[in-house]
């Protein structure tokens, strides 16, 4: 609320019909960026959607936080860098941040903001959307994936898959055309910046990821279940009655995954 008076000492007169004084005020909405610097903002697990949920980002500075809440007071604290907030290197000169949220409720929202500690500023507030309640055996997902080499196209369809009430977002690996390639990884992030942060995502490896030196970027990048071997190149989660498995289909004859993948399958029989 703005509210604005116009006091004068004395009488004005009234020339041609027209008012002595004439006040005009007109408001024009600027917005500042603020916290510039964060960027590839998105969501992981480390489990089914509503446990082991985390949110990465990437900055230059060296000491961020973030503070959340299920309300926009943040009742639920503010946690640092070397505490709950874990700083690691990321594919280039920056730093990527994780933070992984404790069991969360569903059809909830989670209100957010991090700080950059190289802006000494925090970012405005953001949010984001629990997974439905999976007792219902009621959820939604989007399969999609192959989203390489075009990226006005994966604009395009990233800002219309954005627009569905998905829990969760099956990404079916191709991610980019070259996984060594710092710029295919920007650009991915850079053109689906609002679907990226609204969503959480699953993902899978394929042959486009692995270019170069790119089998060793993409874990860095994701957070996702691991399986026994502390790797992230295939997994699985259950949610709700479904079983959902990711098989590394570039280490196909591993006799590894092939065991973890029968024991997986005896050991849910009932999904």
């Amino acid at each position: 609320i703005i509210a604005v008076e116009l006091h004068k000492k004395k009488l004005g007169k009234v020339a041609n019909g027209l008012p002595f004084m004439l006040f005009d005020l007109e408001l024009y909405p600027y917005y500042a960026p603020l916290a510039a610097e964060i960027e590839h903002v998105r969501f992981g697990s480390t489990g089914d959607p509503l446990n082991g949920l985390t949110i990465t980002w990437r900055n230059n500075g060296s000491d961020d936080m973030i503070e959340w809440g299920f309300t926009s007071g943040y009742e639920q604290g503010q946690f640092t860098t070397g505490d709950d907030v874990v700083r690691r290197s990321s594919y280039s000169t920056d730093y990527f941040y994780d933070y992984t949220f404790p069991t969360v409720n569903p059809n909830s929202t989670i209100y957010y903001r991090i700080y950059d500690s190289n802006q000494s500023e925090w970012t405005s507030q953001k949010t984001f959307e629990t997974a439905s309640d999976p007792a219902s055996n009621q959820f939604t997902l989007l399969a999609m994936g192959d989203s390489r080499t075009n990226v006005s196209d994966w604009q395009t369809v990233a800002n219309l898959a954005n627009t569905e009430n998905a829990d969760m977002v099956m990404f079916t690996a191709d991610i980019v055309n070259d996984g060594s390639s710092n710029s295919n990884w920007d650009s991915w992030f850079n053109y689906g910046t609002q679907f990226i942060e609204d969503k959480l995502f699953y993902h899978s490896i394929g042959n486009h990821e692995c270019y170069g030196n790119g089998e060793n970027i993409y874990p860095e990048i994701y957070t996702l279940p691991e399986n026994p071997s502390n790797t992230e190149y295939y997994y699985y989660f259950t949610y709700g009655d479904a079983l959902y498995i990711c098989l590394d289909s570039e280490n196909a004859g591993s006799s590894t995954q092939y065991n973890w993948l029968l024991d997986v399958l005896q050991n849910n029989q009932d999904k």
